[in-house]
């Protein structure tokens, strides 16, 4: 992939980000599936190639003793489960997986991290797009998987880090939430205003 077309794909990003962000709002938290859809398509009206891809999610703030995990498998739990003070384990639908976007294979962007929150521990994510760049292309083979961490913090300076485990498995692309028919008003909507706000420019 050129510079340039990361270049593209970096500043459609963040008109996504501006333009999208009051929409996506409104929905769950976990939706981790709908708002990957509705992105993968606002990015496709704009040239840049993006893909679903199955996760498991892991965020680790040590300052809070916390730790959330989705999309990992029961002995994975049993040992985290150990480790943390307060524990937060969310089931995808139908224990499906973590559903992120990859981007021009070399972004990863996540649109959910902020299900991750927990009032009860003092830590709340703001619902943001989160985007960890990757400096060679992300290739996920079957039986095989991708790791990628990056560190964030939230608004009081307090740090946490995020894992991404990256797999081949498609078990969500079957689920009613992945159909995009009632998504498609708004994402018209967004690509509308993404449009109108890129002219403006």
């Amino acid at each position: 992939m050129s510079r340039s077309s990361l270049t593209t794909a970096t500043e459609v990003l963040d008109l996504f980000e501006r333009q999208a962000r009051p929409w996506l709002n409104v929905f769950e938290k976990n939706t981790c599936i709908e708002q990957t859809r509705v992105l993968i398509e606002c990015l496709k009206a704009f040239g840049v190639r993006a893909r679903p891809v199955g996760a498991k999610l892991h965020v680790v703030c040590p300052a809070r003793g916390m730790q959330f995990v989705t999309g990992i498998a029961a002995e994975e739990a049993a040992r985290g489960k150990k480790i943390a003070k307060s524990w937060i384990e969310r089931k995808p639908p139908d224990n499906k997986h973590h559903v992120v976007a990859l981007v021009e294979d070399h972004i990863l962007v996540d649109l959910t991290v902020a299900q991750a929150s927990s009032p009860e521990s003092n830590f709340l994510i703001e619902p943001r797009m989160l985007a960890a760049p990757s400096p060679e292309p992300i290739v996920i083979a079957p039986d095989s998987h991708w790791r990628i961490k990056a560190n964030a913090a939230l608004d009081d300076g307090t740090k946490f880090t995020i894992e991404w485990i990256l797999t081949a498995d498609e078990d969500w692309l079957d689920t009613l939430a992945w159909e995009p028919s009632h998504l498609w008003p708004l994402i018209h909507r967004i690509v509308h205003e993404m449009r109108k706000r890129d002219k403006c420019s």
